[in-house]
């Protein structure tokens, strides 16, 4: 072989190499990849995969149900909260539809499918209070009687409380160094609690 074909062949070479090294480097990850990876990271609790994707600071998605954990003695309301409403919050369906880049900013439109909890605690205290209010018409319960009365309206209610609530969510992102990182979090809170 002559020199100058050795030579291209070698330069040929060291510029596909150059290009797998460097060319093929970690991609950025998309908008709808980020949007994924919050919103599995919310379903987990996972405070660390939460601070990668997300803007604000770290948070609890879940903080507001887990302070029912505490007190958590069996039969009283608070357990009812933390040993099946809180689950069930972490339960939400989503589906990502449609992803929008405008320079640094994008959103992801996202469908999310949840339990309505605060359908279900709405139900819940009404049909206690009315059960309440039949009951004891003429007297006043003791504590024991109404702890009774509303663990009754809470397994009366349980069967009411479906995955049927359906919502559509735009999560706004921005770019923060050089990473997609979801900006916006309000909504998109409420939407998974109610």
């Amino acid at each position: 072989m002559n020199s100058s074909i050795k030579k291209a062949l070698v330069l040929s070479m060291a510029l596909v190499l150059c290009f797998v090294f460097y060319g093929c480097g970690k991609e950025e990850e998309s908008p709808t990849k980020v949007a994924d990876e919050f919103l599995k990271s919310i379903k987990n609790s996972d405070q660390d995969a939460i601070k990668k994707v997300y803007k604000g600071k770290a948070f609890d998605p879940f903080a507001a149900l887990k302070l029912f954990e505490d007190d958590n003695e069996s039969g009283s309301p608070d357990s009812y909260v933390s040993k099946d409403l809180l689950p069930k919050a972490k339960e939400f369906d989503y589906k990502i539809s449609e992803e929008k880049i405008d320079g640094d900013k994008a959103t992801v439109n996202v469908k999310i499918t949840s339990y309505n909890i605060a359908g279900f605690m709405v139900n819940w205290i009404t049909d206690y209070m009315q059960t309440a209010s039949e009951q004891f018409a003429d007297s006043i319960p003791d504590d024991s009687q109404m702890e009774q009365m509303l663990k009754e309206s809470y397994e009366n209610q349980k069967s009411t409380l479906k995955k049927d609530l359906k919502k559509d969510v735009k999560l706004n992102l921005v770019k923060d160094d050089g990473k997609w990182k979801v900006n916006t979090l309000k909504k998109m809170m409420s939407y998974l609690m109610l």
